[in-house]
């Protein structure tokens, strides 16, 4: 009789970042395109991440995309560092996410045969 696979299907790992004073969870930006109007002004985008705060964000995200926190955490890998560069990083903005969509659909548009 063949067992059945109970683990989730989906491996991929999501780096949570911290340092002494916050921390992070990197996710995708086309990942949070159904939740990007709960995600605050204290998260941040860099390049194609957004680096979801843990007081609020992170949360919404992992509830959104896991259903629990429990689940949430199979797929998380922590990385503490003395300092980040993540507080550098463009302020978190709906808006960005809307032009990225405008941009890619233009793209799309212009290179149909």
């Amino acid at each position: 009789m063949t067992k059945l696979n109970t683990e989730s299907r989906d491996k991929t790992m999501y780096i949570f970042t911290s340092d002494p004073g916050h921390g992070w969870l990197r996710v995708l930006k086309t990942e949070i395109k159904p939740i990007q109007d709960k995600i605050s002004k204290h998260s941040y985008m860099n390049g194609k991440y957004v680096y979801l705060e843990e007081d609020c964000d992170a949360g919404i995200f992992m509830l959104h995309k896991w259903g629990s926190y429990d689940e949430a955490h199979k797929h998380i890998k922590d990385n503490s560092v003395e300092t980040t560069k993540i507080r550098s990083y463009e302020q978190y903005s709906p808006d960005t996410i809307l032009e990225m969509d405008i941009l890619e659909q233009e793209h799309k548009f212009e290179n149909k045969p």
